[in-house]
């Protein structure tokens, strides 16, 4: 009985001992996989911190494909500039101001698209009526290594919940002291104060047209400022002492619009010839009544019209 107690009782400290083992080996392999880990999130921290804004590639897009928009496409670029090469400035605001078809949405498509890390960019759609997509966007930057970029698109004056959340998500990525981010570009596109501009290009263009390509940005913000307008985020955005800067876009002429129509043929490998063009424009709206210079929509209405006349051809 002795020997079979001693049997089972060695049997028991055998188990216990293999027991032990596994579970010291189950614990080095924890171990070794939670370093690889970590070796592989400072690695690619490093790596994402490594990317910068590539602002000579950007340059070349907005050269191509933003059109009748020198005054925009210059403080982007200038702006930018200034912040990837800042180590002190860790948020850097854009807002875009202008009527629609000037080319808002499409110079943020172009920054979201040459940006370094597609896995930062937080595009917040149908702000309106998601404002609690808002929330949780400062922890996800404080916690991504490299640049992060915010787009928000057509920002109403009206929306104040939307605005206010805005400002507390800024405000809060700017703050904050302990984030991984090396920065973050905050995009916002409005048409306030875009009938301002429409205006003031209209009034002073209207004897001559080449005034437009000669208009300042200090003399549209002179305007705005005598117009006593107010443009969402900026006021509160500079009390904070964070990096705000105004982005005008002017009116666009019947040139630029004939201009947009043919890069719309060109991605769309179609054609049409002058005259085509020109029926086309005629049934466009430019304002004013009295001095029918400016396209009242842009280069919005560009893409559906080409593709109707376009499509039509081709059943034909």
């Amino acid at each position: 009985n002795e020997t079979a107690s001693a049997k089972v009782a060695n049997a028991t400290t055998g188990g216990y001992t293999k027991m032990v083992f596994v579970a010291i080996g189950i614990v080095i392999l924890l171990g070794i996989w939670v370093m690889l880990l970590t070796t592989y999130n400072k690695w690619r921290c490093s790596s994402d911190n490594s990317k910068s804004i590539d602002i000579e590639t950007l340059a070349s897009e907005l050269s191509s494909n933003l059109i009748g928009q020198h005054l925009a496409s210059n403080l982007v670029l200038s702006h930018l500039k200034i912040f990837s090469e800042s180590e002190d400035t860790n948020v850097l605001v854009l807002i875009l101001i202008g009527m629609t078809g000037s080319g808002k949405t499409h110079t943020t498509n172009l920054i979201s698209q040459n940006f370094a890390i597609q896995s930062n960019i937080y595009n917040i759609p149908e702000l309106s009526t998601k404002p609690q997509a808002i929330s949780d966007i400062p922890r996800l930057i404080s916690q991504s290594c490299g640049y992060s970029l915010v787009v928000v698109d057509d920002v109403n004056e009206d929306d104040k919940m939307i605005i206010n959340s805005l400002e507390r998500l800024i405000v809060s990525v700017s703050n904050d002291s302990n984030s991984k981010s090396k920065g973050t570009l905050v995009v916002v596109s409005t048409k306030t104060s875009g009938v301002n501009i429409n205006k003031f290009l209209l009034e002073l263009s209207k004897d001559n047209l080449s005034k437009r390509d000669k208009v300042t940005t200090e003399d549209i913000m002179n305007n705005l400022k005598e117009e006593d307008t107010n443009i969402p985020l900026h006021q509160t955005l500079m009390d904070y002492n964070i990096p705000v800067t105004i982005i005008p876009y002017l009116p666009l002429t019947r040139d630029h619009v004939r201009e947009c129509i043919s890069n719309h043929l060109k991605l769309s490998n179609a054609q049409m010839n002058p005259k085509e063009i020109n029926f086309m424009l005629d049934k466009m709206s430019f304002f004013s009544p009295d001095f029918p210079i400016f396209s009242k929509y842009g280069c919005k209405q560009v893409s559906m019209r080409v593709n109707a006349v376009v499509g039509g051809k081709r059943e034909l």
